[in-house]
């Protein structure tokens, strides 16, 4: 345990249990390369190379991503499957002893490391929280402790997501161990306004903001620039909304799922017209996967008279939603789907595999 200036306790504990990964290069009933190798603290960290005694995921490189059985028939898959969750992603979910509010996160990587991509926080029921993302795609020849910025995250948890990305990598990446730093207790809400104000004054200092033309009103400007009511009367404008309704049917297809439903609130026509089930003929849920419940199947299943496509890889765990209420979405919906992609699903048992064989006659081998 760790003290600091604000009288914070920093907990560290190491996984003390995996819960659920997609993929292991080892037997599930070995000790080489299998997920319960990240259990404990580091075996051969800070050594470099090839152990067994590490966790592996099953797949490297981009030839799964380059794969014949990869859907390429529409822009929802390939652009909303690329710009978060790539299709080649894999992940692995560790417990810790003690629920804390994260603080920091070391994963100890000894072989083609920088392969990790992001880190979440959960709480067991199925909430997620994101913790820290890796834009950089990079794999490196040393071993190293994947370790993002500390901050705190207002939400107690014990488990935590790691997402690995190996699509760049020439060989497997080896992960050794995870570590948690956080709090049983979490910063006072005005103490954590204080230093965000602290902060805030530090950057304006330091970019020299505060040395501005006298008489200059930056808060003034910035609200006439974005809050005017009234365009120059030369000015020629043309409204979206002008538009015939099938060119604005094309131009949506598009938008990707997150951009549809952010354009459906912006006006009554666009809310009918993103409703269109033409636009969700190939739906790509996996970037999704936190949040999508039941009710986000209740939402869909209103618009997918011309659902092909379906990917729910990912999606249900932790209960979610059930193996029932998936089973109720495929025979109301699945008449005409081609496609399903349900890539590690928890909820799939011996009733959703008789629903998908009884209700989706179209299914591609």
């Amino acid at each position: 345990m760790l003290d600091n200036q604000q009288g914070l306790v920093f907990i560290e504990q190491y996984a003390s249990r995996v819960t659920c990964y997609s993929s292991q290069y080892g037997h599930v009933n070995g000790i080489s390369y299998t997920a319960n190798n990240l259990v404990g603290p580091p075996s051969r960290f800070p050594a470099y190379g090839d152990f067994p005694e590490t966790y592996v995921p099953r797949t490297y490189g981009c030839w799964w991503k380059e794969s014949s059985v990869i859907f390429k028939g529409k822009n929802e898959v390939d652009q909303t499957g690329e710009d978060f969750i790539g299709i080649h992603n894999l992940h692995i979910d560790v417990q810790f002893q003690k629920p804390v509010y994260p603080y920091c996160v070391n994963v100890y990587e000894t072989y083609n490391s920088g392969c990790v991509r992001r880190l979440w926080a959960g709480d067991g029921q199925g909430n997620w929280k994101l913790f820290h993302e890796n834009p950089v795609k990079q794999s490196q020849k040393q071993s190293q402790i994947f370790s993002p910025e500390p901050h705190h995250l207002l939400f107690l948890t014990s488990l935590i997501r790691i997402e690995i990305d190996g699509s760049f990598a020439d060989y497997y990446p080896e992960v050794d161990a995870v570590l948690l730093v956080g709090t049983e207790t979490y910063l006072a809400p005005e103490e954590s306004v204080k230093l965000s104000v602290l902060g805030l004054y530090a950057k304006v200092v330091g970019l020299g903001l505060h040395r501005l033309v006298p008489g200059f009103n930056i808060l003034e400007s910035i609200q006439r620039l974005c809050f005017t009511d009234k365009l120059s009367q030369d000015a020629s404008v043309c409204h979206l909304s002008n538009l015939p309704e099938e060119i604005l049917r094309v131009i949506l297809t598009l938008l990707d799922l997150r951009s549809l439903c952010s354009l459906a609130c912006a006006s009554s026509l666009f809310n009918k017209i993103c409703k269109d089930s033409v636009l969700f003929t190939a739906v790509n849920l996996k970037p999704y996967w936190h949040c999508v419940n039941l009710l986000s199947l209740k939402w869909l299943g209103a618009r997918s008279q011309c659902l092909q496509y379906l990917d729910l890889s990912w999606c249900g765990s932790y209960g979610k939603f059930s193996s029932s209420d998936f089973s109720w979405f495929i025979k109301q919906y699945g008449k005409r789907l081609r496609i399903l992609r349900l890539e590690n699903c928890s909820f799939l048992n011996n009733e959703a595999l008789y629903s998908i064989s009884t209700s989706c006659p179209y299914l591609q081998g």
